[in-house]
């Protein structure tokens, strides 16, 4: 078990897997890795992070040896 540390989280809502649609060409500048996908919710749009790729799999096994 493991967790993170955010700054902020303003509110968790669910979503249908049809509503979530493949990250946009953004700048240059900006790192979409990280992104699964964007969604609309409401007058919202949203920006969907995927967890399994904000640690690399070294960091990850670097936790399991702390814990361990």
């Amino acid at each position: 078990l493991m967790g993170l540390v955010v700054d902020a989280v303003s509110d968790v809502v669910g979503l249908d897997d049809d509503a979530v649609q493949p990250t946009p060409e953004f700048t240059s500048k900006l790192r979409t890795e990280f992104l699964q996908g964007v969604a609309e919710h409401g007058e919202r749009f949203l920006i969907l992070l995927d967890i399994d790729r904000v640690l690399s799999r070294e960091e990850l096994a670097a936790v399991d040896a702390l814990a361990s």
